[in-house]
């Protein structure tokens, strides 16, 4: 077993009492760390329909779902994306609401549905910003946050 898997898999074993999700985008990254999850024993995933997602991408969802024999949980936002373009216009860089709405959203209310501690996801360490928090940690609170931001 490579070094880097095996570091993985011994992290994640010491994170199997908290109650912890996999949120799967269905990219590689994301895959890698559902196959780590599951294979260290956290076996709920779950996955932010954005409702533009390509029917393929939803195929693609189940079917690892099915390889994996586990349940991948599908949630969404109460809105359309569309709904919400008529509602406040294309997310531009200036005014990035897209993430927040599709993403964050329907995970933090996912989080309190089932009283998560945080969230394991595909993001690589080069790309984490912040040194205070462990990535379930910070995912975890940014998501309660965006879900208090959409209920006012």
């Amino acid at each position: 077993m490579d070094n880097k898997e095996s570091s993985a898999l011994t992290q994640l074993i010491k994170l199997q009492d908290k109650n912890i999700a996999v949120s799967f985008s269905g990219g590689k990254d994301s895959l890698v760390a559902v196959d780590l999850a599951l294979r260290s024993g956290i076996d709920r995933v779950v996955f932010s329909n954005t409702t533009i997602e390509f029917d393929e991408t939803i195929h693609y969802v189940e079917k690892i779902g099915s390889y994996y024999d586990t349940q991948i949980d599908i949630i969404k936002a109460p809105i359309t994306f569309f709904e919400m373009v008529d509602y406040v216009g294309l997310p531009s860089r200036r005014f990035r609401w897209c993430c927040d709405v599709f993403k964050f959203g329907p995970l933090a209310r996912y989080a309190k549905q089932y009283n998560l501690f945080g969230f394991i996801t595909g993001l690589r360490k080069v790309h984490w910003p912040f040194k205070d928090f462990s990535i379930c940690e910070f995912w975890l609170q940014f998501a309660l946050q965006q879900e208090l931001f959409l209920k006012s």
